[in-house]
């Protein structure tokens, strides 16, 4: 699991409304990672503004890395940049038990466990959530990826095989297409023919 630790001790003494600001970079082996995340080929470089609210820690993180993943078309890895920004809250048992969120401050942000004795917090498990969240729906090496030749499977960006779908057709269909049912296809022009003779 990765893990992101985050002292706020001397933040959690002052009054609120007060505000830290928090750089640095952390780099995950892919050993470290887990659920499916991405390999990241580049360190994860945060920002992250803490601000004292009652009876919390207001977290807005900005981040950025590089994942290598594999394209949708042609199947090849590329790398694809990733910027996160998001904002989640922190609480401690006590807090979460003493002083509820209510519907009133109900918004989008999370609301997470800090350390029972609020000395810190983990950011790990927010930017897991948002590194997936940051994932494009279609990988694409790139937009105009033109994918593997469905003949022979060569990767059409790096060579032209020569094979050319004849009609239109994918030849991947060719078997299922040479299979007639009863009363289509020319066996069933043929049977028309046949009746109309015997009328």
């Amino acid at each position: 699991m990765i893990g992101l630790k985050i002292d706020i001790s001397e933040l959690r003494k002052q009054e609120p409304g007060a505000r830290t600001l928090v750089r640095g970079e952390e780099r995950w082996e892919p050993e470290e990672a887990d659920d499916g995340l991405p390999v990241l080929v580049a360190p994860v470089r945060y920002t992250v503004e803490l601000e004292r609210l009652p009876h919390r820690i207001l977290a807005h993180v900005e981040a950025d890395t590089v994942a290598r993943l594999s394209c949708d078309r042609c199947l090849g890895e590329f790398e694809q940049p990733l910027h996160l920004d998001y904002a989640e809250t922190y609480q401690t048992p006590e807090e979460s038990e003493r002083w509820p969120r209510d519907d009133k401050e109900a918004d989008d942000r999370p609301t997470r466990l800090a350390d029972p004795r609020g000395g810190t917090v983990d950011l790990g498990e927010g930017l897991r959530e948002n590194l997936f969240l940051g994932l494009p729906l279609k990988r694409l090496c790139k937009p105009d990826c033109r994918g593997l030749c469905p003949v022979c499977g060569a990767n059409l960006n790096e060579v032209d095989c020569g094979h050319r779908p004849s009609g239109g057709h994918d030849p991947r269909w060719a078997a299922l297409e040479r299979l007639r049912l009863p009363g289509t296809g020319s066996g069933g022009d043929e049977g028309r023919e046949k009746s109309d003779g015997q009328s």
